[in-house]
């Protein structure tokens, strides 16, 4: 087992796997309509796997993984892939309320 450590306020850039659950999530949506046009029926608790099976098979595959961590320059491990701006701070932003006092 590998444990990664990531840097104060790095996360966002370094999760490559919401990537692929974006393309999950996608996937899904897609199998659900297929489902739903040729069963005329809605998922339930008794359909979900059925459905949601198709979609892991084919989105959560070893090769999509490590490319997700390849893309973020995780494993194999590329500095040059995450630049200083992408590190950068946040800039602070002045909230100005006009709330009654």
């Amino acid at each position: 087992i590998l444990v990664l450590c990531y840097s104060l306020h790095t996360t966002h850039v370094y999760q490559g796997l919401n990537v692929i659950f974006l393309v999950l999530k996608q996937h899904l949506s897609l199998e659900h309509n297929k489902f739903t046009q040729t069963h005329a029926e809605d998922i339930t608790k008794k359909n979900f796997l059925k459905i949601y099976g198709n979609t892991h098979i084919t989105v959560l595959t070893v090769e999509n993984i490590k490319a997700t961590f390849q893309k973020t320059g995780v494993h194999p491990f590329d500095p040059i892939v995450v630049t200083p701006a992408m590190l950068a701070s946040s800039m602070p932003k002045l909230i100005q309320s006009n709330l009654l006092t």
